[in-house]
């Protein structure tokens, strides 16, 4: 009981070290073989409950381009852009 105890206890510190919720800066990225710097782009991932929300955020200014929200769950969630329009679903 104490062994899981203690993993449970790692398990708890290494979530803290590297918490998913927050903003996040794309620093390069990568076509095949090529690796270049991007535009400024970053995403910003909040929680509610038990929901997180993604939101791509472009420029210096952070301008919202897209976001979508995931239920822990599996229900489906919409698709929007950044002026708040459902994007169509791909089939």
């Amino acid at each position: 009981m104490f062994d899981g105890f203690v993993g449970l206890l790692g398990l708890a510190q290494a979530r803290a070290e590297e918490p998913l919720v927050g903003t996040w800066q794309m620093i390069y990225q990568r076509f095949g073989d090529m690796k270049e710097k991007p535009l400024p782009l970053a995403m910003r991932i909040t929680q509610s409950g038990t929901a997180l929300r993604f939101e791509y955020l472009k420029g210096r200014e952070q301008q919202l381009t897209m976001s979508f929200t995931v239920h822990l769950d599996g229900s489906e969630a919409e698709v929007k852009t950044g002026n708040g329009d459902t994007k169509a679903s791909r089939s």
